[in-house]
């Protein structure tokens, strides 16, 4: 397929943030005398922004803890947002493959964060924007990002596509009309993404190649 518009998610997508996203997590936990959370309890509880994340985790016994074990979490992720993070098998020559088209990062994670993640990696030069939770009043998975993307990069909803890995990818781009292609990180189920029907479910972001032009 002729394609204008590729919209990547961040988290699970184009970088494996878990590890550093645990440990601000428990960095936060600790401070505020709690036990730490495994790593997969943490990694399962994202995509839907970092407040939703501190509530999850905390769930309803502490949830009066939720603005400083998030603050805590924000302040420390700020500093160490890129020490263990690494870059998603396959997604450099993906990038590279496609450098020639319009590439936008929507992400629910706070702007500050990917930007930095971005500049260590040396890949922010690939995308014509990026934004995160802060950049709108809705986010995934309401259509608006999505909408007003397609809007200010001047394309159609018919070519473009949204790259993610979990359920609020699958939602935005069938709110938006956009085709949607799904790279399972363990964030959701797969079975759960299965019956959510997204356009296609790769094994790996280098399958992309194999359908657009």
């Amino acid at each position: 397929m002729t394609i204008d518009l590729i919209v990547f998610d961040f988290d699970g997508t184009l970088f494996d943030t878990s590890e550093d996203i645990t440990k601000a997590m428990n960095f936060a936990l600790n401070k505020a005398g709690l036990p730490p959370a495994s790593r997969t309890k943490v990694w399962s509880s994202t995509g839907d922004g970092t407040s939703l994340l501190v509530k999850r985790i905390l769930g309803k016994n502490n949830k009066h803890l939720h603005d400083t074990v998030l603050n805590d979490f924000i302040e420390y992720h700020s500093s160490h947002c890129a020490d263990y993070t690494k870059l998603v098998e396959g997604v450099p020559d993906v990038l590279e493959k496609f450098k020639t088209k319009k590439m936008v990062i929507l992400s629910n994670k706070y702007k500050e964060f990917i930007d930095k993640i971005l500049k260590k990696f040396e890949m922010d030069r690939y995308f014509s924007a990026i934004y995160g939770k802060e950049s709108f009043s809705k986010s995934k998975p309401h259509p608006y990002p999505l909408l007003y993307t397609i809007k200010k990069m001047k394309v159609t909803a018919k070519k473009t596509i949204f790259v993610g890995d979990s359920l609020n990818d699958i939602l935005i781009s069938k709110n938006a009309n956009v085709k949607c292609f799904i790279i399972p990180s363990n964030v959701t189920p797969i079975e759960k993404i299965e019956e959510l029907k997204p356009y296609k479910i790769l094994e790996n972001i280098k399958e992309l190649v194999n359908f657009i032009k």
